[in-house]
């Protein structure tokens, strides 16, 4: 509030208001997206693509290629239980996601557990 005492016509208030806009959220969750695969890439700062990742998938919930990618570095990271959560909704989004979690190097380890197998083998057939 700014108050002109000398003018009280010259007083406004100013309200800072939050526009909750779906698709300014998904533009933010794409970009984090983008930074936290950046940094995961180059290995220069995995503490920081993590949370890029996370709050890719904050923003973003819906979002599969933030699940997606989230997945791959939780896994990585032997945050096994979060990958797989993740990754079962970024194959709900898009079934797309099953064929790349099968030829991502992230998941060998658990291309025999039957928790993965589920996951990736549950999508629906036609978009494998």
């Amino acid at each position: 509030m700014f108050r002109n005492r000398s003018k009280p016509r010259d007083s406004h208030f100013l309200r800072l208001v939050r526009i909750e806009n779906p698709d300014v959220r998904r533009e933010r969750a794409r970009a984090h997206t983008t930074n936290g695969l950046l940094l995961y890439q180059d290995a220069s700062d995995l503490e920081g693509a993590e949370r890029e990742l996370y709050i890719a998938t904050g923003l973003d919930p819906e979002s599969g290629v933030a699940q997606f990618h989230h997945a791959r570095f939780l896994v990585l990271q032997g945050r096994i239980e979060e990958g797989l959560a993740a990754l079962k909704i970024a194959v709900k989004r898009e079934s797309d996601f099953a064929q790349k979690a099968s030829a991502a190097p992230e998941f060998s380890d658990l291309r025999r557990d039957q928790r993965f197998r589920k996951i990736v083998e549950g999508a629906p057939r036609g978009e494998r």
